[in-house]
C-alpha cells in the first residue's frame, strides 16, 4: 500500500498498533500458557496449541477410551445449540477468553462420521467481533471434542459511534479504492449490498475498535472492487479492506467473442455475448473454448457431487456459468490474460502476448470453481495467511479434479468413480499457458521454483508478517504465500522431504485420496475462522484425521503433522505418535523461532516442530548470559548491540535440536547506538553523570581494534568490554584523561560485539565517537576485491545464479562488506536480487522496487561477519513478471 497517499490519520488506523504499544503488550507467554494448559486438562482436554498472540488455537481431547483425561471430558456435552452457548457463559467459555462477552451462532455442520461443529460468533454488548471465532466440536453422543479459536480480549468500549455510518464508509472506501491505484468518480457509483452495522474490529491483532462495516461494490473504477469495507466509528478512518474477489449440474457457457469485459463485481458483459450451451445442450459445432469449459464445469460438478456429496459450488445446486473469450476493461480491453471468480461466474480471459486463452488449462478452471467453494465453506478472508490458504486451496482441488480426470475419458456422470492418476502435471499449476515458453504458474511441488512463492513458514514471516494488504501487495502475497500449503499437501499425497531442504523431515504419504478428504473436510466442519492461518489449518486437518480413527485416521494424523512440520508450520502433536506401526525410529524435533525488536526488547516466537511426537521442553540462551525456558520469551537487553542467541528443544522421546540466530537491538536516540567500522558518530553530548553506550560488530581476523572519541568540550571518559556493557568498575580497557578525547586499543580483538561506555565525568557535548579495525585473512591479507564479468541471461519467471569462488582466506567476512551489481533489464519492479552466501543464507539487494525503471546499478554495504570468507558466493537474480528481460552483466563484492 502507498500509505503516503492517504491520511495520517488512515495510514495509522489502517496499521493498528504502533511499534512502541506493539513492544509493551509483548509478554513472555509461557507461564499463561501452562495456566491455560492446566485448566485445560481439567476440563478433559489433553492437548493445547497457542498462536503467536498468545490466544489458544486449538484445544483437544484424546479419543482414546482409557485414561483419565478422557474421562474428565465427559463432562462437557452438549447437543443442541443452546447447549453448546451455556458451555461458553460457563468455565470452558472462561478459559477461551469469553468472559463478559455472548455469542452467536455463525455455521452448523454435522459431518457423516457423527462430528457435530458449532462455530459461534463472539460479541462485546451485542455487537460482532471481528478477528476470529470459536468453534465447539462435539461427537455423536454430544460428547466436546475440541475447541477450535478463542475469544479476544475487548476491555471497557465505547459502543457509541461518532460519525455517521454510510458517510464514514464511503470516505473509507475512497481511501481503499485510492491506496490500491484504482481511480474513481461519483458518489453514485458506490452501491452497499450490506448495509453499514457496528462490529469490534480486531482482526490479525489490531486494538479493538468500534467500527462500522458494510459490503460495498464500486462500479466504474478502473479495477475490480468488491469488498467488506471496515471504517472507524470515531475517526472515519479506514480499518481493512477485505476483498471477496478472488482471482449443479446446471451448466451455462456463455461466449464473449473478444468483446470487452468490465472486471468488476458483477463484471459487465458486451452486448455481444451470447449463451451458447445450457445443460444437456451438445457441444457439437461448438468452438473449443465453449466446449471445454462445459466439460470442465462438469468436471467439477461431479467431483463434488460423487466424492463429498456437495451439489454445486454452494451445495444448494448453484448454476455454473463461464464466460470464455473475455478482454478485459483493466488491460485496456486488448487482452484477456486473467481468469477470476465473481459474482458466482467463472469468467476465463482470452489470452495475450504472455498467456494463452485461459481455457487451455483446465486446472485453472478447476481452481477458480474453488475458490466458490471455499466462498461457501470456511470463507476465509482474501489476504494475509487466510488469503494463501484461500488460494492454495483452490491450487489443491485443481491438482485433486485433474487426477481424477486422468481416470475417465469423455463427461462424467453421477456414476463415475473417485479414483486418482496422479501424474506429473497434477503439481503444477497453469501448465503450457506461458505463450514463450512451457513453465507452468506454479509448482506445487516446489514453490520456490517460479521464484517468488514461499515454501517454508520462516518465508512467510520475513516477507509478510508486518505487511498492510492491499492490491498493490497481492492482499499480502496470497498467490506466492499459498506455496507453503500447497507443498505440505503434496508431501502428504506423495511424500518425500523439502525439495530445497529447508527441514530434513522425510514424509511418509497418506495419498492424494485422503489428503484431499481432509482439506475438504477442515472447509466444511466449521473448525476454521475465516481469518485462520497455516497453523490453524494443520489443526483443524489433525482433528479431522483424529475423528476418523476408525479407519486409519490415528496414523493419517502422524503423517499430516509431519507434512506440515516440513513446511515449518507448528501445531497440535499427533495423539499416537506411534499409530502407524509402533515402535520405530523417533524423529527428532525440528528448533525454530523468529524475532522482532523495539528499542532493547526482543521479543522471540517459537515455531519449534515434532512431526512425530511434541516439543517437551525449550531451552534459550540471549548470548549476554541469560536464559529462559519458556516457550515464546520476551528479553530486554542492558545494552545495545547483536547478540547470538539459541534455542534448544528436546522432545517426547528426549531427542534435541538448536537453532542460532543474531538478534540486533538498539537503544534509540539521534544518530543511532551501532558504530560502522571507521564511521565517527558525531554531535554526542551528556550531562553530567550521564552516559551513551555503543556497540560494533568485529569479524573473526580482524587486527587493529581502537575506539577514539575526539573534540568537544567537557570530560567523557572511555570504556570498552568484549560481550556485555561496561562499567566504570567492570571493562577491557578505560581512557580516563581530563578532556573529552579518549582511545583505547585492542591488542587482541575476538570476533563478536563490543560494546563501548561514553561517561560523563563532566557534561560534555559535540563529542565524535568512532571504532575501526582492519580485516584480511592468510590468503594474502588485506581487503580485496572479487568480481565476475560473465553474461547470465535473466528470461521471464526464470531464477538465475553468477558464482564467485574465494579461497585462500581465513575467518569471517567483515561487518561492512561491498557488493556491487550491473544488471541490464527493462523493467526493475520484476526483479528480486539477492547475494547468497556460502551457507546459503540470503542477502536482499533489491526487492521489486523502481518499477518500470530500466537497469540496476548499485552498491551496498552488507554486515557478512557471520559468514565465512572461503566458499562460493552467489548474485542471484529472480524474475517475477513476464515480457521483460535482460541480463546480468556483472558483479564484484570487496572484503
Amino acid at each position: 500500500m502507498r500509505l503516503s497517499s492517504l491520511s495520517a490519520a488512515v495510514a495509522v488506523a489502517f496499521l493498528g498498533l504502533s511499534t512502541a504499544q506493539a513492544a509493551q503488550n509483548s509478554v513472555d507467554t509461557g507461564s499463561r500458557a501452562a495456566a491455560v494448559t492446566a485448566q485445560a486438562r481439567s476440563l478433559g482436554f489433553d492437548q493445547v496449541t497457542f498462536g503467536p498472540d498468545g490466544r489458544q488455537n486449538t484445544m483437544i481431547v484424546d479419543t482414546r477410551a482409557a485414561g483419565a483425561v478422557r474421562n474428565a471430558s465427559a463432562a462437557l456435552r452438549a447437543q443442541n445449540l443452546d447447549q453448546v452457548t451455556a458451555l461458553l457463559q460457563g468455565e470452558l467459555g472462561a478459559l477461551v477468553g469469553l468472559s463478559g462477552s455472548g455469542v452467536t451462532l455463525d455455521k452448523f455442520n454435522t459431518l457423516s462420521d457423527g462430528s457435530n461443529y458449532y462455530r459461534m460468533t463472539q460479541t462485546y454488548q451485542g455487537i460482532p467481533v471481528f478477528g476470529d471465532s470459536v468453534t465447539v466440536q462435539t461427537d455423536s453422543n454430544g460428547v466436546v471434542q475440541a475447541v477450535f479459536g478463542a475469544g479476544i480480549p475487548v476491555g471497557n468500549l465505547d459502543t457509541t459511534p461518532r460519525n455517521n455510518g454510510a458517510e464514514a464508509i464511503r470516505a473509507a472506501t475512497n481511501a481503499a479504492l485510492q491506496a490500491d491505484g484504482n481511480f474513481a468518480s461519483g458518489r453514485n457509483s458506490l452501491v452497499m449490498e450490506v448495509q453499514p452495522h457496528l462490529v469490534v474490529y480486531a482482526l490479525d491483532g489490531h486494538a479493538p475498535t468500534l467500527a462500522w462495516e458494510a459490503t460495498v461494490r464500486f462500479i466504474g473504477g478502473s479495477e475490480a472492487f468488491h469488498s467488506r469495507i471496515f471504517a472507524d466509528a470515531s475517526s472515519g478512518a479506514l480499518l481493512n479492506n477485505v476483498t471477496l474477489i478472488t482471482h449443479a449440474i446446471n451448466r451455462k457457457i456463455y461466449d464473449v467473442a473478444n468483446g470487452c469485459v468490465v472486471d468488476n463485481d458483477p463484471p459487465t458483459f458486451p452486448s455481444g455475448t451470447t449463451l451458447k450451451i445450457s445443460e444437456g445442450g451438445s457441444t457439437a459445432g461448438q468452438i473449443q473454448q465453449v466446449a471445454d469449459a462445459y466439460f470442465m464445469l462438469g468436471d467439477v460438478y461431479y467431483y463434488f457431487k460423487n466424492n463429498f456429496g456437495r451439489d454445486s459450488y454452494d451445495n444448494a445446486g448453484g448454476a455454473l456459468s463461464g464466460y470464455v473469450r473475455s478482454k478485459f476493461q483493466s488491460e485496456g480491453c486488448g487482452s484477456g490474460q486473467n481468469a477470476f471468480w465473481a459474482d458466482n461466474k467463472m469468467v476465463m480471459g482470452s489470452g495475450g502476448s504472455t498467456l494463452k486463452d485461459l481455457t487451455s488449462a483446465k486446472d485453472v478452471t478447476f481452481h477458480e470453481i474453488g475458490h466458490g467453494v471455499t466462498e461457501y465453506t470456511s470463507g476465509l478472508i482474501y489476504q494475509k495467511e487466510p488469503g494463501g490458504l484461500n488460494e492454495a486451496t483452490s491450487d489443491i482441488y485443481g491438482a485433486a479434479i485433474e487426477a481424477w480426470t486422468n481416470t475417465f475419458s469423455g463427461d462424467p456422470t453421477s456414476a463415475t468413480p473417485i479414483t486418482y492418476a496422479p501424474n506429473a502435471a497434477t503439481w503444477t499449476i497453469g501448465d503450457g499457458l506461458y505463450v514463450s515458453n512451457n513453465n507452468p504458474l506454479r509448482w506445487m511441488n516446489d514453490p520456490a521454483k517460479d521464484g517468488s512463492s514461499a515454501d517454508e513458514y520462516s518465508d512467510y514471516t520475513s516477507r509478510w508478517g508486518t505487511c498492510t494488504p492491499s492490491g498493490n501487495n497481492d492482499y499480502c502475497g496470497v498467490h506466492s504465500s499459498s506455496g507453503i500449503a500447497n507443498l505440505a499437501f503434496y508431501l502428504m499425497s506423495q511424500g518425500g522431504t523439502h525439495p530445497r531442504g529447508a527441514t530434513t523431515i522425510n514424509v511418509t504419504p497418506i495419498g492424494i485420496a485422503k489428503a484431499a478428504k481432509y482439506i475438504y473436510e477442515a472447509h466444511t466442519s466449521a473448525s476454521l475462522s475465516t481469518s485462520a492461518t497455516f497453523s490453524k489449518m494443520r489443526d483443524a486437518m489433525q482433528a479431522r484425521a483424529r475423528a476418523n480413527s476408525a479407519n486409519g485416521g490415528l496414523c493419517d494424523e502422524v503423517r499430516i503433522s509431519q507434512a506440515w512440520a516440513a513446511v515449518e508450520v507448528t501445531g497440535l502433536a499427533p495423539q499416537d505418535a506411534n499409530a502407524c506401526g509402533g515402535g520405530g525410529t523417533n524423529v527428532p524435533p525440528v528448533a525454530g523461532f523468529s524475532s522482532t525488536t523495539s528499542g532493547l526488547t526482543a521479543t522471540f516466537t517459537d515455531s519449534s516442530t515434532d512431526s512425530d511426537g511434541s516439543i517437551a521442553s525449550r531451552a534459550w540462551n540471549f548470548g549476554d548470559g541469560t536464559t529462559s525456558t519458556a516457550t515464546s520469551p520476551s528479553k530486554t537487553y542492558a545494552a545495545a548491540g547483536t547478540y547470538t542467541v539459541t534455542l534448544t528443544v528436546t522432545d517426547n522421546a528426549g531427542a534435541t535440536n538448536t537453532k542460532t540466530a543474531s538478534v540486533t537491538v538498539t537503544s534509540g536516540g539521534s544518530g543511532g547506538s551501532v558504530l560502522t567500522n571507521g564511521v565517527a558518530v558525531t554531535g554526542l553530548s551528556a550531562a553530567a553523570g550521564g552516559s551513551l553506550t555503543y556497540t560494533l560488530v568485529v569479524p573473526a581476523g580482524a587486527t587493529g581494534l581502537k575506539f577514539d572519541s575526539t573534540a568537544g568540550s567537557g570530560d567523557a571518559d572511555l570504556y570498552v568490554k568484549f560481550g556485555s556493557a561496561p562499567t566504570t568498575s567492570s571493562y577491557d580497557c578505560r581512557s580516563e584523561g581530563s578532556t573529552s578525547t579518549e582511545s583505547c586499543s585492542i591488542a587482541t580483538a575476538q570476533a563478536g560485539t563490543y560494546y563501548v561506555l561514553l561517561k560523563a565525568y563532566t557534561a560534555f557535548s559535540g563529542v565524535s565517537l568512532k571504532g575501526s579495525y582492519t580485516t584480511g585473512g592468510s590468503g594474502g591479507g588485506g581487503v580485496q576485491t572479487y568480481s565476475n564479468t560473465a553474461d547470465f541471461t535473466i528470461s521471464d519467471n526464470t531464477t538465475v545464479d553468477s558464482p564467485i569462488t574465494v579461497s585462500g582466506r581465513s575467518g569471517n567476512a567483515p561487518a561492512n562488506a561491498s557488493v556491487t551489481v550491473a544488471i541490464v533489464h527493462t523493467y526493475q519492479g520484476d526483479l528480486k536480487v539477492d547475494l547468497v552466501a556460502p551457507d546459503g543464507t540470503l542477502y536482499n539487494i533489491h526487492n521489486r522496487t523502481g518499477a518500470g525503471t530500466d537497469n540496476i546499478n548499485k552498491t551496498v554495504t552488507l554486515n557478512l561477519s557471520s559468514e565465512t570468507l572461503n566458499g562460493t558466493w552467489k548474485l542471484r537474480v529472480n524474475d517475477n513478471g513476464p515480457g521483460d528481460t535482460g541480463k546480468i552483466d556483472s558483479w564484484s563484492i570487496k572484503f
